[in-house]
């Protein structure tokens, strides 16, 4: 089982919206606070790291994601985190596009700055 469904897996089974958030939010926060490399935060959550056939796993991962319900800079760091893979995820720029609404919704003016570069 790769990463992201490790992560889908794990998260799946709380019950409690609140606490699936907590456990989301957990592995944003590591990204924000800029832990080290994708692997290391992917390790320090005890998951393994994706092969190349895991990003099928991780494209139907973005789509279960509602860039609402995310804080801006977990939006911010899952588009960052994808981006260098991007043309493997299908699915990432019908992510973007619901990203970059929620951003110009939520924060018109930095909108466009914190989405520089990351379509």
């Amino acid at each position: 089982m790769n990463l992201t469904e490790q992560f889908v897996e794990a998260v799946g089974r709380i019950d409690d919206s609140t606490e699936r958030r907590k456990h989301i939010d957990t592995l944003f926060d590591l990204v924000a606070d800029a832990v080290g490399s994708t692997d290391e935060i992917f390790s320090k959550l005890g998951f393994e790291v994706p092969a190349r056939s895991g990003f099928a796993a991780i494209d139907l991962g973005l789509t279960k994601l509602d860039p609402e319900q995310m804080a801006t800079i977990a939006i911010v760091s899952v588009l960052t985190i994808t981006f260098s893979t991007r043309h493997l995820l299908p699915s990432r720029p019908d992510f973007y596009r619901k990203c970059e609404a929620v951003l110009q919704a939520r924060e018109p003016d930095r909108a466009l700055g914190l989405l520089g570069g990351l379509a």
